[in-house]
């Protein structure tokens, strides 16, 4: 229930509207329940359970209630609740806000438990409305909007053993008069809609500090991001919902339906947002793909064997001591003439075969495990990169990125050269190893490595920022550092003691304090870059700390954000809101998605026809394998959909001579671990689980 004094209405009549111009195209919304008398907010668990909260009579005890939506039908869980508003999904339970304590319900057997009772509180609480959870520490925040006229409202947070910490207050914050909605905005912010003033406030859990971040959105209520870090934010009095692109962007309204609209959810499993309607008591869902995110024209993928008929015996799947040994694909990719396939493993194999005989054997193109540091354990050791001179039947020459297995202490990267070996064979001399750049990092994790030469034939390098978590050392943003960066050399040539060209249009040539082969910064830990090989974009995916994975197009000079950005959100004590000079993600999804993203390359073969131009990327955990399309003249992807959901782990994506892409994945036999992207049809074969299976079944 709501409460709008004469007062109220003034203050919102005279604040204006936030979005005035809709969002194109708005798909409609269906109804997924009706009958809900008092419906005030849902949530859903990861399989797209639906679950709804009944406020009953406003103030009175016992008439509350929390159920699951089956067949458009209310079913109780929980009964003689209070007045249960904000409702969240974590850990297989739901936490919702009654009146003046947060509760846990178990939603299979309707067992509570009193998670945050009123006593907990450093004042007892007059209205629990919104919640919101920290996926990843268990961490509750929930507001209080006090009472008819915001007296007592305030903001929490709550420990996962239940000890409640006051964040803020009205009288002693002044932008603070009743909040409502509440999401968390990166690991040290969050975002709150306050109801009497309309606006959309962050709130920095280092400082305290709140600031207005937008207006005009009326009795602002509920508040939710979808999976690609858009913000959608509802208007009780008007029944309007608002829609943020990136925080910061101008809100458009994507549904206006009448008065009554409340707190919001999003269905991941379904890929909706999902709207009750407290006046009339109607629970509605509408699709998110038709809100920018276009998923009409992706196509139904599959994958096959990429090499069924290749002889492998040149990999053994067992070590030394007899034991079963998965392989760990890291690269693969052409000879430039087109007329080898190179394949390459995290623990130091290179193998090679002709791309134009099917039946052909794998030989050993370069056997670097004497060199190479891979302790299973710790798997983002390795040999982590590995490239062709552009000119290689020529030149002869091959580059690889590679963790030292000496010294046995510290934690060291090379990029070295080898050369073809001088008997004629299709092999690299081991001995012919020229080291161009050491690259120490203080911890294991956080190593980079993408190889790539560019299409202006300079040797792009891709450098973590060293782990261990946060950027400690606050190396992504410093010049002179060559971790958290993207390099660019040239190999061709040599300056001075420098065993490889600095370019001279390098962004930081001249920089005092600042290394001239640093091309783009503020990055976290690059896991996979592509040249796009028709229109020379650079594409990276840029693996996430906490909430958010993120795709960026590499420029010269750009400065990514890490560790002050996550992706498009605030990170750590000093993070902050978008800047001039900080580049933005064309694309980004949240951890009910994935939680590692492995970068692949632009779609540019003929198999799959529709799939021509976008951009295709993985997650490492829940496997599934995204088609991102970029206009170049656009900050954001124009469309982002899942294709299909295949087996993880998922190391790396690979190319053939004809643009055809290939999933790189660990496991024990080599037709699991290379596998091949095709248009599904009928009859054909089909190795990976159909798309359309729930992604929470991964």
């Amino acid at each position: 229930m709501r409460f709008v004094l004469p007062w109220l209405v003034i203050l919102l009549a005279l604040s204006g509207t936030a979005g005035k111009a809709a969002a194109p195209a708005s798909p409609p919304a269906r109804i997924v329940a009706e009958r809900l008398a008092g419906v005030e907010a849902v949530a859903c668990d990861e399989r797209g359970g639906v679950f709804v909260s009944l406020l009953g009579k406003v103030g009175t005890a016992g008439d509350g209630a929390v159920g699951r939506i089956v067949a458009g039908r209310f079913e109780p869980i929980c009964t003689g609740l209070d007045d249960p508003r904000g409702i969240a999904f974590h850990g297989g339970k739901l936490y919702v806000c009654d009146r003046d304590r947060v509760i846990q319900i178990d939603p299979h057997d309707g067992n509570t438990f009193p998670f945050a009772p009123p006593h907990a509180f450093p004042a007892r609480p007059t209205r629990l409305n919104g919640i919101a959870i920290d996926l990843e520490s268990g961490t509750v925040y929930v507001t209080d909007s006090g009472d008819t006229e915001g007296n007592g409202s305030a903001i929490y947070r709550i420990a996962p053993r239940g000890e409640v910490e006051r964040l803020a207050a009205a009288g002693a914050v002044p932008e603070l008069k009743m909040p409502n909605g509440i999401v968390i905005d990166g690991p040290s912010h969050l975002l709150v809609v306050d109801s009497a003033t309309g606006t959309l406030l962050r709130m920095s859990l280092a400082t305290r500090e709140l600031r207005t971040i937008a207006q005009g959105f009326g009795f602002a209520d509920g508040l939710v991001w979808d999976t690609f870090g858009r913000l959608f934010v509802s208007d009780w009095q008007s029944g309007r919902v608002f829609m943020i692109p990136r925080v910061g962007d101008e809100p458009t309204v994507v549904l206006d339906e009448g008065p009554g609209s409340v707190a919001l959810g999003v269905s991941y499993a379904t890929g909706e947002l999902l709207v009750p309607n407290f006046d009339r008591g109607t629970l509605a869902a509408m699709p998110l793909h038709g809100l920018g995110w276009a998923a009409a024209a992706v196509p139904d993928v599959a994958a096959v064997p990429g090499f069924p008929d290749v002889d492998w015996t040149a990999w053994t799947g067992e070590d030394d001591d007899g034991r079963p040994r998965e392989m760990r694909p890291i690269a693969l990719t052409p000879a430039p003439d087109g007329k080898q396939l190179m394949l390459a493993t995290q623990e130091g194999l290179v193998l090679t075969w002709p791309a134009a005989s099917p039946q052909a054997k794998a030989s050993v193109f370069a056997d670097l495990r004497d060199r190479v540091r891979h302790v299973a354990e710790q798997n983002e050791e390795g040999l982590l990169g590995f490239a062709l001179h552009p000119r290689f039947p020529q030149d002869g020459r091959a580059f690889v990125f590679f963790t030292r297995k000496e010294p046995a202490s510290g934690y060291v990267n090379v990029l070295t050269e080898y050369r073809l070996a001088t008997d004629g064979q299709m092999r690299l001399d081991p001995a012919s190893e020229r080291v161009l750049l050491e690259v120490e990092r203080p911890f294991w994790n956080h190593d980079g490595g993408t190889l790539a030469f560019g299409p202006d034939g300079m040797l792009y390098v891709a450098v973590g920022d060293g782990g261990f978590s946060n950027d400690r050392l606050g190396v992504a943003q410093n010049l002179d550092s060559l971790l958290g960066k993207i390099l660019r050399i040239d190999v061709n040539r040599r300056d001075g003691s420098r065993p490889y060209g600095i370019p001279t249009d390098n962004p930081f040539v001249g920089r005092q304090a600042a290394r001239p082969e640093v091309w783009a910064l503020g990055l976290r830990n690059v896991w996979r870059f592509a040249f796009d090989r028709t229109t020379g974009a650079m594409f990276a995916a840029d693996v996430g700390q906490k909430h958010w994975e993120e795709v960026n197009v590499i420029r010269r000079g750009g400065n990514y954000g890490w560790p002050v950005r996550e992706a498009a959100h605030p990170f750590g004590a000093n993070g902050t809101g978008p800047r001039a000079d900080l580049e933005e993600p064309i694309w980004e999804y949240g951890r009910a998605v994935g939680q590692s993203i492995i970068g692949g390359c632009v779609y540019r073969g003929r198999g799959i026809p529709s799939l021509d131009g976008a951009y295709l990327c993985a997650d490492h955990v829940s496997g599934a394998v995204f088609a991102v399309r970029h206009d170049p003249d656009s900050p954001r992807a124009a469309a982002a959909g899942i294709v299909m959901r295949s087996v993880p782990p998922i190391l790396s994506f690979g190319e053939d001579a004809a643009g055809e892409v290939y999933l790189l994945r660990a496991a024990a036999t080599t037709s699991d671990a290379v596998v091949r992207l095709v248009a599904r049809r009928d009859g054909a074969p089909i190795q990976d689980p159909p798309s359309g299976e729930p992604l929470a079944t991964r």
